[in-house]
This record gives structure tokens, C-alpha cells and sequence, in this order.
């Protein structure tokens, strides 16, 4: 071990500097390379200085996917070729059912929807929101090969009942599935995004 000539913080003896002192001296080394704030060109999220495409993490895998770049079946899965064993698929079928799973949410999956939830209706809701999610902002051209299926229409106060233009918002398929977490969050969320939408 030795001491980083500049913090004189205790450094592995390979090294030149500690981590942070090396990041500032790349960048006083290199100002033109440096770029105060870059977003992702899809969503509008900020990313790292140093991502060599213009998208943050979620939206670059989702691209590496739908270009054939990223592929996880068969060998290239990392969990190809082993197997759960028989006690512990049987303990994950007690502890992650019904009321015993984090989700639960009293069983309102089983109850039915209105009569007023058509296909026409979450198409008008789809048309509504320029067929893009409004949460990360994927296309349905997207969504439909990165899934094979159209942009989903969310009940935002997450009543099946309540298919009120004001109530239904356009999503993609993971950010439906997020938000099924931390419900009050996204309640209040997609109610903000509404409300600028109309």
C-alpha cells in the first residue's frame, strides 16, 4: 500500500491516484472532453460524461435488445443449465402467493373490469398520448418489437371501475409492471402527468 501523491488517502501500490483524484485529473488533463450535462435523447434523464451513446441505461438495453445485440436465451442466460432444487420451488410457491406476497393487494386482480373498458376506448387513450408511454417515452413502434404487443393503457387510482378519460394514461409494459410498487408514488405521479397532458 502507498498514500495518492494528491489526497494522500491509502491507495493499492498499482495505482497513480485514488479513484476521485484520477477523475479530476482526467478531466483537468482533458477539459475538452468534459460535458457539463448530458441527458438521455428518449426520456430526458441525465447521464454519465462518459456514455458513448446518447441514452441512459434502460433505454440502451432496450435498444441492444431490439437490434439483436443483447441476447439472453439459451447459453448466453446466465442461469442456463441450473436448476432450483424441489424444497426451494416449493417454499417460493407458499412465500410468494396470494396474501403472503410483498405485492398483495387484498385480490383486486380478480375483480372484473367495467363494461366501458373497450378496445376503442384504450385505443382513444393510446391516440390520446401520441402512442407513446408516458413514463420513459417509448414508441409502440418501439414496444411493439422490443414485446410484440401494443403500448398498455393504465388506471392510474388502480379502480377497474373507474374508466374515466382522466383516470387511463398510456404505458409501456415495464413501466405497467413498476407500477404495481409503491402505489401511492405512481398515483400521484401519472395524476401530475394528466394534468399537464390535458
Amino acid at each position: 500500500m502507498k498514500n495518492c501523491p494528491v489526497c494522500k488517502k491509502e491507495i493499492d501500490y498499482r495505482s497513480k491516484r485514488c479513484a476521485s483524484c484520477a477523475e479530476k485529473y482526467h478531466w483537468d488533463s482533458h477539459p475538452e472532453l468534459k460535458v457539463q450535462d448530458r441527458f438521455c435523447k428518449i426520456c430526458g434523464a441525465k447521464i454519465s460524461n462518459r456514455s458513448k451513446t446518447l441514452l441512459c441505461r434502460s433505454h440502451a438495453i432496450k435498444q441492444a435488445f431490439a437490434q439483436g445485440i443483447l441476447n439472453f436465451n439459451g447459453k448466453n442466460n446466465p442461469f442456463f443449465g441450473k436448476h432450483h432444487t424441489e424444497e426451494y420451488i416449493q417454499e417460493l410457491k407458499i412465500t410468494r402467493k396470494g396474501k403472503y406476497n410483498q405485492n398483495w393487494n387484498g385480490g383486486s386482480s380478480f375483480e372484473p373490469y367495467s363494461l366501458d373498458w373497450t378496445e376503442e376506448l384504450r385505443e382513444s387513450i393510446r391516440q390520446r398520448d401520441n402512442y407513446k408511454c408516458q413514463n420513459c417515452g417509448m414508441t409502440q413502434e418501439e414496444h411493439l418489437i422490443v414485446i410484440g404487443r401494443v403500448l398498455h393503457v393504465h388506471h392510474i387510482d388502480y379502480n377497474k371501475q373507474n374508466c374515466k378519460e382522466v383516470n387511463l394514461i398510456t404505458t409501456c409494459l415495464s413501466c405497467n409492471t413498476r407500477a404495481n410498487f409503491n402505489r401511492t408514488y405512481w398515483q400521484e405521479f401519472y395524476t401530475n402527468k394528466i394534468k399537464a397532458l390535458i
